[in-house]
């Protein structure tokens, strides 16, 4: 009977230790991730016409969407992580926007601006 009390005690503590590996949207410690977009950055701010540029957010918080946009040219891709494509009629400035949106509905936005040359 001893043996069955202590192995019932041993499975009662074993058992009320486990966590779930899925957290929710938090930290582990009950603190909601807050949706922080840190920069949006590009390896090349002047392109010549037909050339691309790769544009990424550095953005932290839960489950999050990017939303991109640009004044004229094309974007390649999805993620946190873009191509730029422009063509002989986009000489000039473009901005590129992105938008990015966390499970909460909280969004922020930032632009960078590349130049594209004949």
């Amino acid at each position: 009977m001893k043996k069955l009390s202590g192995l019932l005690i041993l499975l009662l503590f074993v058992t009320s230790c486990e966590t779930d590996e899925y957290q929710g949207p938090n930290d582990g410690n009950n603190e909601i991730m807050p949706l922080a977009f840190y920069s949006l950055t590009t390896d090349k701010d002047t392109v010549t016409a037909g050339e691309t540029a790769t544009i990424t957010a550095n953005a932290t918080g839960f489950n999050l969407t990017y939303a991109w946009s640009a004044t004229a040219g094309s974007i390649l891709g999805s993620g946190n992580k873009v191509s730029y494509a422009s063509c002989s009629c986009n000489a000039g400035e473009n901005i590129i926007t992105c938008t990015v949106t966390d499970a909460y509905n909280d969004s922020d936005s930032k632009g960078v601006s590349i130049f594209v040359v004949h």
